[in-house]
């Protein structure tokens, strides 16, 4: 008799513990619309917030501080640099495709290395746009000012090369 009580109570334990799991806010909850929070109580609250997504930063972004920054410098303004004096790109005169050329083949009366093989033809049309939209023809302290928010652009100390 004693194991029939208790095949009974576990049966109940185990129909009461079902039902609960499934219960969401259990036998007592209150839900909004219950609580009198009018018709759009279920809207906001009931959704789940959605957790924003960073995105990551353009290639081309990357890319141009990756490596054109070594030398031309965060902001553009270019100078003294490892491998002779890096072009202002405020006062660059060349256009999209005179940019990809002096990219990709490079300038070594100048010091510019060539990137052909290093980087990609689209990343070279991308970096040339970049420089195209961020520099060329911007007075630099438009320029620094338009990446004020970018903390990777302005807040680069730079290397006094001195004359060396």
């Amino acid at each position: 008799m004693k194991l029939r009580e208790i095949i009974k109570v576990l049966g109940c334990l185990a129909l009461v513990i079902g039902l609960f799991s499934h219960w969401e806010r259990g036998p007592l909850g209150i839900y909004p619309a219950e609580a009198g929070a009018g018709p759009d109580a279920t809207g906001a609250e009931a959704e789940p917030k959605k957790k924003k997504k960073l995105k990551p930063r353009p290639i081309v972004h990357k890319e141009f501080l990756d490596i054109c920054r070594t030398c031309h410098k965060p902001d553009g303004r270019g100078g003294r640099s490892y491998g002779g004096y890096a072009a202002n790109l405020h006062e660059t005169e060349l256009d999209l495709e005179g940019l990809v050329y002096i990219i990709k083949y490079g300038r070594e009366d100048m010091g510019m290395p060539a990137f052909e093989g290093v980087i990609g033809e689209r990343t070279m049309y991308a970096v040339a746009q970049f420089i195209i939209d961020n520099f060329k023809g911007v007075p630099l302290d438009d320029s620094v000012a338009g990446h004020a928010g970018n903390p990777d652009l302005i807040n680069v100390e730079t290397e006094d090369l001195g004359d060396q």
